[in-house]
């Protein structure tokens, strides 16, 4: 048995809501998660295997016309294991961005490789709000939601929206700021730079963000 993992939690609160077939599942998972728990298609189909090898999930094969589908539904220590991963801390959070990774590199490249990076970094997160947006088509028939669980879906859209602009308005600040490096850098932009890096850390969520230079 493969160890169980937040994608797993998350195939079996699904399940807790109403039993589906391996290939209604991953479907779901990719539009309720898509954007704080990207997974392969693959990865997802092998879920609700390993919870029925837990115990954590049951199988039936039902007919659907002439072909077989294998229907999955959470079992009663399914909903105990999941009240308890409900219950726990949760992991710390992951960001990832080839475009990011990109600027960490950019001094080995051209800047005009960099700005089309971070151009196509803006593209990218406004095609990633408008599946955002496809993914609520057909939602409320598929899954009427209680007062709670549209509240919480708020405040998660809240986010979403928020961490969007964010990113779009850092990169065009990044483009803008990387277009008008001079050509050449003066003798004391070394020091310009350390002092620009410092009052950027300064801002950091700490209890004590003071920086300091070793």
């Amino acid at each position: 048995m493969a160890r169980l993992t937040p994608t797993s939690y998350a195939v079996l609160a699904l399940l807790a809501r109403r039993p589906y077939s391996a290939y209604d599942l991953t479907g779901e998972l990719k539009n309720s998660l898509s954007h704080c728990m990207p997974r392969s298609s693959t990865l997802l189909y092998r879920e609700p295997k390993n919870l029925v090898a837990h115990g954590f999930a049951e199988v039936e094969i039902q007919m659907k016309g002439r072909q077989k589908r294998a229907v999955y539904s959470i079992t009663s220590d399914g909903r105990k294991v999941l009240a308890e991963w409900l219950a726990s801390p949760p992991a710390a959070p992951v960001f990832e961005s080839e475009a990011v990774v990109r600027m960490v590199f950019a001094h080995l490249g051209s800047r005009d490789d960099l700005v089309a990076a971070l151009e196509t970094l803006e593209n990218q997160v406004r095609d990633l709000t408008q599946a955002g947006f496809d993914a609520y088509t057909g939602w409320f028939e598929r899954f009427p939601p209680p007062p709670e669980h549209l509240a919480d879906q708020a405040l998660i859209a809240g986010l979403y929206v928020d961490l969007y602009l964010m990113l779009i308005q850092w990169s065009q600040r990044a483009r803008k700021a990387v277009l008008e490096r001079p050509a050449e850098w003066p003798p004391d932009a070394q020091e310009a730079a350390w002092a620009q890096l410092e009052d950027v850390l300064a801002r950091a969520p700490l209890a004590n963000p003071k920086f300091k230079r070793k």
